[in-house]
């Protein structure tokens, strides 16, 4: 009887720790888009369209209840809305036409809450001279310290501080970076970092430090999916623990291009640097066709996975997260069928204070889904002691990929009555270049091993290495510390004018997986 009962309580433990969600109601609206829930708990902001609209939220039911319908002054399109931490201020991204040109608007809006009106305190519409893009994207940090837009060809990042006595805001910096790393940022919850996903076949993330006092970032790192031969990164989200970045990557060599594979980073909170920790692949054994958005309550052990592209099955994955180890095990999948038709396009979600109930913004059915989740935990609160505002110089595992570089390389050159020095290969270099030697080529490896950003390596590269002969396979073993191909195509390119044994530079191009970059290596020795 006692192991009966005791199988019994294991059996009903396991259901209650798993327990799953429950369809409470839904509204409808008029082109619903973004949702959030104030941190009082008591009222939800919905943008639709021209509209946004403030629902009293019944923190027994979870119910909504519509306040109040509000447009601005000149009925603009809302694209996009952001809550200070303390309730009090709204920030939007606007549509409005100037010179012919729809463009993005920055405004800022006081909230009354006792006669749920909102008051125009600030608008911006540009910076130094540049307006902002039509699909620029507006985000708050987490305490409310900055507000971020982002450019729609993703190159530029402006940062503005923010005052939280009056919500206005003062323009702080400008980050501009050649390629797209801003298609999706977020920052670490504590404000010390930001990280920028990047939509492209080089990298999965670009991580910068911020300052909190002059709102100036500065990357420090650079990674690559280990697969990016086949994944992009799409979305991201950082834990509420802020031990853990999840992401969803695009199979660039699918036929239809399904996002079908969820990684997870390690990030350490003192440094804020990450690295790879695991992914999933088989989303698709688990009814999983693509996954389009990916969000997280927050006490960081509920996951959800939204589908929501085209005519494929519109539905919400909800995945029991693990914050020990970060893993996720799958629950429970929810269709837009029966009581919960209300799901395509959908794309937002917000948390009621204790997580017990969930929102869920559908564009395509122009409706709201609330939802139960009956065994909910309370939001994550740090409790850490906040680390001091430096980056600690990065812990640096040396893996022996390679033996140590090139000892039996012999470097020594003698010069010829032409005016060309020859190697003991019988290749020539030009007489104005220097061989380097051992312990040079050793100084080097060591400092590109240390270093965890590839354009950082580059920079060492550019200011170290011009003018300095060195062997196709040294170049090669250097070359193999880049993460990124990309880095590594710039770091082959500028060291072909200085190898010794040009004849043998061709083989470099199996440092290479992509076509593309094969056919732009192979052309660059050709000239």
């Amino acid at each position: 009887m006692k192991k009966f009962i005791g199988t019994l309580l294991l059996v009903l433990f396991h259901f209650s720790s798993n327990a799953q969600l429950k369809y409470v109601s839904s509204v409808t609206g008029n082109s619903v888009g973004e949702c959030k829930t104030t941190t009082s708990g008591k009222h939800l902001i919905s943008l639709q369209f021209h509209d946004i609209i403030i629902y009293e939220m019944n923190a027994t039911t979870g119910l909504l209840t519509k306040k109040k319908t509000f447009q601005n002054a000149d009925s603009e399109e809302f694209s996009s809305i952001n809550l200070s931490p303390d309730d009090q201020y709204l920030y939007t991204r606007s549509h409005a036409k100037k010179n012919s040109q729809l463009l993005a608007v920055l405004r800022v809006y006081k909230i009354n809450w006792s006669t749920f009106d909102f008051k125009l305190v600030q608008s911006i519409d540009g910076q130094d001279g540049s307006t902002f893009e039509f699909n620029a994207d507006v985000k708050i940090s987490p305490k409310g310290s900055f507000v971020f837009i982002s450019s729609e060809n993703a190159t530029e990042l402006y940062v503005y501080k923010r005052n939280n006595a009056t919500g206005m805001l003062t323009f702080a910096s400008k980050k501009v970076v050649p390629q797209s790393h801003f298609t999706e940022f977020a920052m670490s919850n504590d404000e010390r970092f930001l990280y920028g996903a990047s939509f492209n076949l080089y990298k999965a993330f670009v991580v910068y430090q911020m300052d909190k006092q002059t709102g100036v970032i500065n990357e420090i790192q650079q990674f690559a999916h280990p697969s990016y031969r086949d994944y992009t990164t799409a979305k991201f989200l950082i834990s509420p623990n802020n031990k853990y970045i999840y992401a969803i990557g695009e199979d660039v060599y699918a036929s239809d291009q399904s996002q079908t594979q969820i990684t997870i980073y390690d990030r350490n909170p003192n440094t804020g640097l990450i690295s790879y920790k695991t992914h999933y692949t088989n989303l698709k054994n688990d009814g999983i066709h693509n996954l389009s958005f990916i969000h997280m309550d927050g006490s960081g052990e509920t996951f959800f996975g939204f589908s929501s592209l085209g005519n494929e099955v519109h539905a919400v994955y909800v995945y029991k997260a693990n914050p020990t180890d970060g893993s996720l095990t799958k629950i429970q999948t929810i269709n837009d069928s029966g009581t919960t038709s209300k799901l395509r396009g959908i794309y937002e979600i917000a948390f009621s204070t204790n997580n017990k109930f969930v929102y869920l913004s559908a564009a395509r059915d122009n409706a709201i889904t609330v939802m139960q989740n009956p065994n909910a935990k309370p939001s994550y609160v740090n409790t850490e002691v906040a680390p001091i505002e430096t980056v600690e110089e990065p812990e640096v595992e040396v893996i022996e990929v390679v033996e140590t570089p090139n000892d039996n390389i012999e470097t020594v050159e003698t010069n010829n009555s032409n005016g060309t020095s020859s190697n003991s290969n019988g290749s020539s270099t030009n007489s104005n270049q220097n061989a380097i030697s051992k312990d040079f080529y050793a100084d080097i490896w060591k400092k590109l091993s240390a270093e965890p950003s590839d354009a950082k390596k580059l920079d060492i590269c550019y200011e170290q290495l011009e003018g300095k002969s060195m062997k196709t396979v040294q170049i090669a073993a250097l070359a193999m510390l880049f993460n990124s191909e990309y880095k590594r195509l710039e770091f082959v390119k500028f060291m072909s004018y200085f190898t010794s044994d040009k004849e043998n530079y061709k083989i470099l191009v199996d440092l290479f997986s992509y076509e593309t970059i094969k056919d732009d290596f192979n052309k660059s020795i050709k000239k």
